[in-house]
């Protein structure tokens, strides 16, 4: 999710800034890729990763933290939750294999920091992260695009070209093993979704892709293939008919999160756990086992008692 800096921006803030520029352009290649994807010029991407940019407008600053994903707020990740690692390998698994992967979950699970955190921490080994919204097909592939610091070319062109124009610009990366994780893939058009199938067929063993989403990813895909729609029988083939679930917050994850973001009192620890809600998810062994069913109102109790202290 990102944030947008309402205050003032900070000289700190800034500094960041011109962090995630240099690591883009460990992903990207060059900064004039980063200005692509940013939509900005060379000059203030340049005068960004150098500080020099006190003339530049707090909107431009604004457009290019956006783009690279900052976030303006204190959160710490915990590292050593089941899922963060469980993410990390999966994705790691896929990059090496060159696997097409499909994870499906309940919002709020976890899906997004893992995938974002590979990401960033691979980005000098063709990672790339975008998160989906109700795109059609051409926007989808657009924004592929300018994940990939490439950009729409000039003219008019079918989201079939601009799959053209992606296979160009990630074909001499094969030795790289690419991969593209993309978030909300439920969120899609299924004509966007049809787009993966066309990837798959591009970039087979050369690439991976991890592709995320809720529950409603599952159902739609299975309903798909169940009634005949369009493309949905290709899709789930292409995944290996496979949806990953995510393994759940245990008390022990939960206290984990909590001691990364200075909450260190067992007793409070303890009654976020009673609050936080949870609920029974069932393991590979078929017990069962009490976890936090929604993390994105774990962070928002923790930052209660954040602020109570």
């Amino acid at each position: 999710m990102l944030f947008l800096l309402i205050v003032t921006m900070e000289s700190q803030q800034k500094t960041q800034i011109a962090e995630l520029i240099k690591l883009e352009k460990s992903r990207l290649g060059s900064f004039a890729a980063v200005a692509k994807k940013c939509k900005v010029s060379e000059a203030t991407i340049s005068l960004m990763r150098n500080l020099n940019g006190d003339q530049l407008t707090e909107s431009l600053w604004l457009q290019v933290a956006n783009s690279l994903g900052y976030k303006s707020d204190n959160w710490n990740i915990a590292r050593t939750t089941r899922d963060y690692l469980y993410v990390n390998q999966l994705c790691a698994n896929a990059k090496e294999k060159s696997m097409f992967v499909m994870i499906s979950e309940v919002a709020g699970s976890g899906k997004t920091t893992g995938l974002e955190q590979f990401c960033i921490e691979n980005a000098a080994q063709a990672s790339y992260y975008i998160k989906a919204r109700e795109w059609s097909a051409k926007v989808f592939m657009q924004r592929l695009l300018d994940m990939l610091g490439v950009g729409e070319p000039r003219g008019y062109h079918t989201a079939d070209e601009l799959i053209d124009v992606m296979v160009a610009n990630l074909t001499p990366k094969r030795n790289l093993k690419p991969i593209i994780c993309i978030d909300e893939t439920d969120k899609l058009k299924p004509a966007a979704k049809r787009i993966l199938i066309y990837l798959f067929n591009e970039f087979e063993d050369q690439i991976s892709l991890v592709i995320a989403g809720t529950e409603n990813l599952k159902k739609e895909i299975e309903a798909g293939v169940k009634y005949a729609k369009k493309g949905y029988d290709e899709i789930e083939s292409r995944f290996g008919r496979v949806y990953i679930p995510m393994i759940g917050s245990n008390k022990k994850d939960v206290f984990a999160i909590c001691e990364a973001n200075g909450i260190k009192d067992n007793f409070i620890k303890g009654e976020i756990w009673k609050e936080v809600g949870t609920k029974y998810k069932e393991k590979t062994d078929g017990r069962s086992e009490l976890v936090c069913s929604d993390l994105r109102r774990l962070k928002k109790i923790i930052q209660r008692e954040q602020i109570r202290k």
